[in-house]
C-alpha cells in the first residue's frame, strides 16, 4: 500500500493534483493498518470473553477523538 500507491492511483484519474492527494492519503493510511487490525482482533476477544463495554468505549473515542482530531486540517 505505501509503495505501491503511485503506480495504481493512476488507474482512477488523469489529473496529477488528485494523483498526489491519493498517494499522500493512502501512505498515511498504511501507517494506520496494523493499530486497526490490532483493535479490531482485541475487540473480538474482549467480546468473545463476555466484556462488551469496553470494546463499545474504545472504537466511540478512536471514531470521535482520535480519527476526527486526527484528519482534522487548519487552512
Amino acid at each position: 500500500m505505501f509503495f505501491g500507491t503511485p503506480y495504481i492511483a493512476p488507474w482512477f484519474t488523469t489529473d496529477a493534483e488528485a494523483i498526489k492527494q491519493i498517494v499522500i492519503a493512502l501512505r498515511i493510511d498504511a501507517f494506520n493498518q496494523p493499530g486497526l487490525a490490532i483493535s479490531l482482533i482485541l475487540a473480538g476477544v474482549l467480546q468473545g470473553m463476555g466484556d462488551t463495554k469496553t470494546p463499545l468505549y474504545s472504537t466511540a473515542f478512536g471514531m470521535w477523538v482520535t480519527r476526527i482530531l486526527g484528519s482534522y486540517q487548519q487552512k
